[in-house]
């Protein structure tokens, strides 16, 4: 059989972490299966096999491209294009559904815990989405120190993590209350001009 060319592979991927992210919004994460997958990418379960071989395989990419996908939020060129990209982002909490996709994106994160050969991958995870927020904040506002940069990264990375998790919990969750606390709290941790 001759070899796939890399982009191919690269789509045929990110179309199969597309499926496991829809299944596991309709399905939560624990219920969602490798046959489920690859019904939803529109493959052959000897598809997904080829670059998930295991649930523990899925979840690893999923991870990675969390991963992957952090660095973009370093980049925001302003406090007010790096906040509408949060709420833009973040507004399916508060949307149809968005209970249901904050459950998955917690279960995603906890089997990802739960598994010792993934745990590793979620604390780099974590420590990256710090380290690419201190960048940012040190870059928009060069005269906090290192040790404020940092406080301010984990301050709005709990912000964001802790909003997910109250969707998750809460029966429903306001878009303007959420809007609200959303910008009001990361201006605040953005605000340069008192630095």
């Amino acid at each position: 059989m001759p070899k796939r060319p890399e982009d191919y592979m690269a789509d045929r991927r990110e179309r199969i972490l597309d499926a496991v992210d829809r299944c596991c919004w309709e399905k939560g994460w624990n219920q969602t299966t490798l046959r489920d997958v690859a019904k939803a990418a529109g493959l052959s379960k000897g598809g997904v096999y080829v670059h998930f071989p295991t649930k523990t395989e899925l979840l690893r990419g999923m991870l990675q491209r969390n991963l992957e996908h952090l660095d973009k939020l370093g980049t925001a060129p302003d406090p007010q294009t790096f906040v509408q990209w949060r709420l833009d982002s973040l507004d399916f909490l508060a949307g149809p559904g968005g209970r249901e996709r904050a459950i998955s994106l917690g279960e995603l994160q906890m089997d990802g815990l739960r598994a010792p050969e993934l745990r590793p991958l979620v604390e780099e995870v974590t420590r990256h989405a710090v380290d690419v927020l201190e960048a940012m904040v040190r870059r928009l506002c060069p005269r906090l120190g290192q040790e404020e940069a940092r406080d301010r990264a984990l301050s709005i990375l709990c912000l964001l993590e802790g909003l997910r998790n109250y969707a998750a919990v809460a029966e429903s969750i306001s878009l303007e209350q959420f809007r609200r606390i959303v910008t009001r709290e990361l201006t605040a941790l953005l605000d340069c001009n008192g630095d």
